[in-house]
């Protein structure tokens, strides 16, 4: 599959990609022939290959990064004042859930589009849309994908409407209002930013990756991929690959024709907590391992605690 997301990337016109795992190195490597324009490098943490990626979109270069949904968490520095500065071209964060993490919780706090896509046929879809939305609201966004192991990550994408992947050119335009911003302009952005987020949220209402599917009036919602038949024959489906910010129409219309609905999520409540109106909704939480790493450590007769929400590596001076 990492094959796979190489390609779909190149395809993509994607300039500049960065990341931190050396197994990229060699997919991207084995790519050269096929595709000449590109630069890729193995950053040595996330927050540099953040920041890298960050500052290639920033001088209007469509970017990528890759990472897994735990080691994003260590770029959080940058990721967290991303969403303000914005980029000049698209900037496509894919965080690859090979382990039991989230990016959901993200979402609602650094204020950056998040899709989930779980059906690998839909991967090429969801890269285009994800760097439609960045280049259209000079905004970065986030995509966790889930790997799948029965794939075969030689598999060339096949059906391909693509043009041809031209080259890009650099450019910089010197706008100290947005890339260092004083408090004043902060405010100005923070403006511009909420107004971006509501019509991302109604570009959302729209996408594919969101499923509805009508039975009963019983309804699932749930930002996972599951099956139906494990359910009753009359319960209704609502799957949301849009998590932040959430299609309100789409989800509301979906409560209001059900009389009971159960809302599948994971630890962090990112879709239930953008839910205006809840009366009807059951929640449930999927157990996942605790976020509390190292549990009974101490340390000069402190119990230290370790939550890997922590940003890590990404401590340092202030931005800006």
């Amino acid at each position: 599959m990492y094959n796979y997301l190489c390609r779909l990337l190149l395809e993509a016109k994607t300039g500049l990609i960065y990341y931190t795992t050396p197994l990229f190195s060699k997919y991207l490597e084995g790519l050269k022939s096929e595709y000449s324009f590109f630069h890729h490098e193995a950053a040595t943490d996330e927050k540099i290959a953040f920041e890298l990626g960050l500052a290639g979109a920033i001088a209007a270069k469509r970017t990528a990064c890759l990472f897994s949904t735990e080691q994003i968490y260590e770029a959080m520095d940058p990721v967290m004042t991303s969403a303000y500065t914005g980029v000049k071209k698209g900037f496509l964060i894919v965080c690859i859930k090979d382990t039991p993490h989230e990016v959901s919780f993200i979402g609602p706090f650094s204020k950056l589009p998040v899709i989930y896509s779980d059906d690998i046929d839909e991967l090429p879809q969801s890269v285009d849309f994800c760097y439609n939305i960045s280049e259209r609201y000079e905004i970065p966004v986030i995509l966790q994908i889930t790997p799948d192991e029965g794939f075969n990550g030689e598999r060339k994408h096949t059906g391909n409407t693509r043009e041809k992947p031209q080259i890009n050119h650099a450019q910089f335009i010197k706008d100290p209002g947005r890339w260092a911003a004083t408090p004043s302009f902060r405010y100005k952005l923070h403006q511009l930013l909420n107004e971006k987020i509501e019509k991302i949220r109604k570009e959302f209402e729209t996408y594919k990756g969101n499923k509805k599917e009508i039975k009963g009036k019983t309804g699932i919602i749930t930002t996972k991929h599951i099956d139906l038949d494990f359910y009753d024959e009359d319960t209704s489906l609502l799957k949301i690959s849009t998590v932040f910010p959430l299609p309100d129409k789409l989800v509301e219309g979906f409560i209001n024709e059900m009389d009971e609905v159960f809302l599948i999520e994971d630890e962090y409540p990112a879709v239930t907590l953008q839910i205006k109106e809840r009366g009807k909704i059951n929640l449930e939480i999927i157990k996942t391992p605790s976020r509390i790493q190292n549990k009974n450590e101490m340390l000069y007769g402190f119990e230290l605690i370790r939550d890997w929400f922590g940003p890590a590596s990404s401590i340092n001076m202030a931005h800006g």
